[in-house]
């Protein structure tokens, strides 16, 4: 999955805690779910099935993923747009 911007998870919030306070239900996180459940083929029974699993792994992927984002983007000299 691609970002697309700050939009969805913003970087000036400080803990994941934060969108999971929000409820799972509710935006940005069921947005992320959507979108990456849009992209998994559910004709096999067994994907059915584990549906629950794989959402639950999603946002445990998604909270690491954006927590090692915050730590990077909050380091000191960090600049955002300068691609070197």
């Amino acid at each position: 999955m691609k970002a697309a911007g700050d939009k969805c998870f913003p970087v000036n919030v400080k803990d994941w805690g934060h969108f999971r306070k929000m409820g799972s239900e509710i935006a940005p996180i069921s947005d992320a779910w959507g979108n990456i459940k849009a992209t998994i083929d559910w004709s096999d029974e067994r994907t059915k099935a584990l549906e629950d699993r794989i959402r639950i792994t999603v946002e445990n992927k998604l909270g690491k993923s954006w927590n090692c984002t915050i730590q990077w983007v909050h380091l000191p000299g960090y600049t955002s747009g300068i691609h070197v």
